[in-house]
């Protein structure tokens, strides 16, 4: 198959990430779609070389007796790979524990929360301390 952007990312995610992005889609706060689910399952079993995968095969998984729709799977691919990109983010974020703790701290503000904020800013200022 052609180098297509979805498939190219998908083949770098080791065993491991592979699993923790499975266990993402299916989350229905990151993603309401079954479709979506089940493009990734279909893909998943060709990973990480997905050379010998046709996109008509694809379609037919996901929608059986139903004609070949090349935009309907494109426009798949790319929900998907803007899941996969949302997931990127996120397992960054995890290596970033003050930069989430500002994020937190910045809702805390936002919603009047003025004893939250306090407790919060001395943990971020001993977070940084131990950074010295």
């Amino acid at each position: 198959m052609e180098n297509i952007k979805l498939f190219q990312t998908l083949s770098t995610l080791s065993k491991e990430e592979l699993t923790s992005f499975g266990e993402f889609i299916k989350s229905s706060y990151f993603n309401k779609s079954l479709v979506l689910t089940r493009l990734f399952s279909t893909l998943r079993k060709y990973h990480p070389s997905f050379e010998k995968i046709k996109r008509e095969k694809i379609f037919a998984v996901l929608f059986p007796g139903e004609n070949f729709k090349e935009k309907k799977l494109r426009d798949l691919f790319s929900r998907l790979l803007g899941l996969m990109e949302e997931f990127f983010a996120l397992e960054d974020f995890k290596n970033y524990p003050l930069e989430k703790k500002g994020h937190v701290l910045n809702q805390y503000f936002i919603r009047n929360l003025d004893k939250h904020c306090e407790s919060l800013t001395r943990e971020m200022q001993t977070l940084l301390d131990k950074v010295k």
